[in-house]
């Protein structure tokens, strides 16, 4: 094998529309010895293949953590949201605050869920497109997301205008029901927003620029609690007006993010040809990622929140209970996923550019990251037990029930931090529907029967109990997903790649050519 170092030439500016189109995934003899600048801490120059293990896990860990967090206070920031609401609606009594458990819960099951998932698949798509060095491609699938997702909003909005009379025909309380429905109405406004900015969010992290959501919710996040207090405290505009202040910081987002990407990283737009009618054109597989994504995500949240429907049946206060351990997971949960979205878009890029063997160490420490963020999350909501349930309500019967479930919670989010990693791990390679049927496997016969049978059957674990069948789950779901990530087929893994960019037709060739692919690659970078 020749000593000759090989080398992507990826400082963006310099990328032509014709080197673009013809050299995306052929290494080019380097004609010096320095290293080349990048646009992005992800695509890396192959100079360190002969570093000791130990160096390469640490630098791997220096790069997600460098990645993701920007991304945890971002989203942390961007969930303030709720807690903003939690907090100003909690003042109006048990009645506001289970509406708002409610209202959460059906938006989630309808709506964020399915939303997170759609968008996701930009995580395969994008960083994929831009590890290949098919920058324009970077652009239009962020548009074919975004137009898949606007047919998707159209029958979501509908439902929501109408959820009064539909909370009104199952759930018991008729106050609680009317206020959680009014909450939705206006709530269906911000949902466009909220799309726009997480797809958006993809589209620079991707190339890169980790810092500009964080930049953006440092501004909007204060404003949202400013216009909750002053809307729900001041005006007593209830729900209605807590939604409403959300609705204006979902318009602000994106409308912040493309005036920052226009006059601060204007370098950015190399990746964004402009409207174009390819947008609309060649959806397979944006529509088997999307669909799998929002399938993943929507059977996990739905086995969550369906324990709020289940909650509403026993009384209002566990009802406000479990607003709050719902809101204390996923605040926690803001810690582990954007580890994940980094880990899958790392993951995407070095797929896109065929270096596979250096997947396995990546994979090493991405789930080392994961495994210790659990632990984390484990500590906090253990240490706070006591003083969480005060800061939601005074309610001495929320504020009890609310204390014995943070007990099982806490194992729950040590659980869901490595959770979430294999998901946005398979992610990065593609096979979310791999998440998907496992999710449906494990949650639906076994999970919520077992978690129905602890509340209402012969043990009467009441406050409890809802909560052990999906922590039980959480489980089964992460060592059948490590099981599958360690055994997967890298050769085809990359295959499907270059089938995704245009590179290979999807024509059911055997599997030779993905596992010459493989080796070539490999051979290539001297891994």
């Amino acid at each position: 094998m020749s000593s000759q170092k090989w080398d992507y030439q990826v400082v963006v500016e310099e990328i032509s529309p014709s080197v673009e189109d013809s050299e995306r995934l052929l290494p080019s003899p380097s004609t010096s010895s320095q290293s080349s600048t990048s646009t992005t801490n992800f695509v890396k120059n192959d100079d360190d293949l002969d570093l000791p293990s130990g160096t390469i896990y640490w630098r791997e860990t220096k790069l997600l953590l460098k990645a993701s967090l920007p991304l945890n206070l971002s989203n942390l920031l961007q969930f303030s949201v709720n807690l903003t609401t939690a907090y100003v609606a909690g003042g109006d009594g048990r009645e506001c605050l289970a509406a708002l458990s409610l209202g959460t819960t059906i938006a989630n099951i309808t709506c964020y869920a399915l939303f997170e998932g759609l968008v996701g698949s930009l995580d395969t798509l994008g960083s994929q497109a831009f590890g290949s060095k098919k920058y324009h491609l970077l652009g239009i699938q962020l548009q074919r997301v975004l137009v898949f997702a606007l047919l998707v909003f159209i029958p979501i909005a509908v439902s929501w205008l109408f959820s009064p009379r539909i909370f009104d025909s199952f759930v018991e309380d008729k106050v609680v029901a009317n206020l959680a429905g009014r909450y939705l109405q206006v709530l269906t406004l911000a949902i466009p927003g909220n799309v726009l900015f997480e797809a958006g969010k993809r589209f620079v992290q991707v190339q890169g620029y980790e810092l500009v959501p964080l930049h953006i919710t440092l501004v909007t996040a204060p404003a949202h609690f400013g216009l909750s207090y002053v809307f729900v405290r001041n005006l007593g505009w209830g729900l209605e007006g807590a939604a409403l202040a959300t609705v204006i910081f979902n318009m602000l987002n994106p409308l912040l993010l493309v005036i920052y990407i226009l006059y601060l990283i204007p370098q950015c737009l190399v990746c964004w040809p402009g409207l174009t009618r390819r947008a609309l054109q060649d959806w397979g597989h944006v529509i088997r990622l999307s669909v799998s994504g929002m399938v993943q995500m929507w059977s996990e949240w739905l086995a969550i929140d369906m324990l709020a429907i289940c909650a509403s049946y026993i009384s209002t206060p566990f009802l406000a209970a479990h607003t709050i351990m719902l809101t204390t997971m996923t605040v926690v949960y803001h810690i582990p996923q954007p580890m994940a979205i980094s880990a899958g878009q790392r993951i995407g890029e070095l797929v896109g550019l065929g270096r596979v063997r250096r997947i396995s160490k990546v994979l090493q420490t991405h789930l080392a990251m994961a495994a210790l963020a659990g632990l984390f999350n484990f500590a906090l909501v253990l240490s706070m037990k006591d003083l969480i349930p005060k800061i939601f309500s005074a309610d001495p019967d929320v504020a009890r029930i609310a204390h014995d479930a943070l007990l099982v919670v806490s194992f729950g989010v040590m659980l869901d931090a490595m959770l979430a990693m294999t998901a946005g791990i398979l992610r990065g390679i593609g096979r979310q529907h791999i998440g998907c049927w496992v999710n449906i496997l494990v949650y639906y016969p076994f999970a919520i029967p077992l978690s129905l049978f602890l509340v209402w059957g012969p043990a009467q674990l009441v406050n409890t109990g809802l909560w052990v069948g999906p922590i039980s789950g959480f489980i089964f779901i992460v060592s059948i997903e490590i099981g599958y990530i360690w055994r997967v087929d890298w050769g085809q893994v990359v295959r499907e790649c270059r089938v995704r960019n245009g590179d290979l037709q999807d024509d059911g060739d055997d599997e030779r050519e993905s596992i010459e692919l493989a080796v070539r690659f490999e051979k290539a970078y001297e891994l």
